[in-house]
């Protein structure tokens, strides 16, 4: 029920940067994963989760001061945010991802989130890249698809020997 609560106030205190990377999400090609993170990771944690598992005793403080270290990466992020949207919009994504996975130490205890460190971990896929970095791997992969062609193109048999079926 704590985790529930912790969620539901995440989810009020960062709205408007989950709204910006939805509405990124939903708006460009390159974000579009960002719809199936969340969901995609709530499932795999309810597959492998079983009611009767000892799930050890709850981290009060190990959980409390991780998520104050998120709410402060957040607030710092956040004040950037209004004058470039790029980098500290990652940043305060980071702190709300972060806040989650602390909220579940918080409540379910270390022991509990080591066996779901994947489905957890998993979350940071929500963090949208600044654009400098996804243009830079794009072109990475443009140039690697270029020179891929050129290579099938000029290493393949036939392209030594054209000669035209009549």
């Amino acid at each position: 029920m704590i985790f529930a609560l912790l969620v539901a106030a995440s989810l009020w205190i960062w709205r408007r940067p989950l709204s910006v990377t939805f509405e990124l999400a939903v708006h460009g090609d390159q974000y579009t994963h960002g719809l199936l993170i969340l969901p995609v990771s709530f499932a795999l944690i309810l597959l492998w989760w079983n009611s009767n598992q000892n799930t050890g005793s709850p981290a009060f403080a190990i959980g409390s001061g991780l998520m104050a270290g998120a709410l402060l990466i957040s607030r710092r992020a956040a004040r950037r945010l209004a004058t470039s949207p790029d980098l500290p919009l990652a940043a305060v994504i980071f702190g709300l991802v972060s806040w989650w996975i602390d909220a579940f130490v918080l409540c379910f205890g270390i022991r509990t989130m080591r066996k779901y460190v994947f489905q957890l971990c998993f979350l940071f896929w929500l963090i949208p890249l600044p654009a400098t970095v996804l243009d830079s791997i794009v072109l990475m992969l443009q140039r690697g698809s270029a020179l891929a062609s050129v290579a099938l193109v000029i290493g393949s048999p036939s392209s030594h020997s054209f000669r035209p079926a009549l």
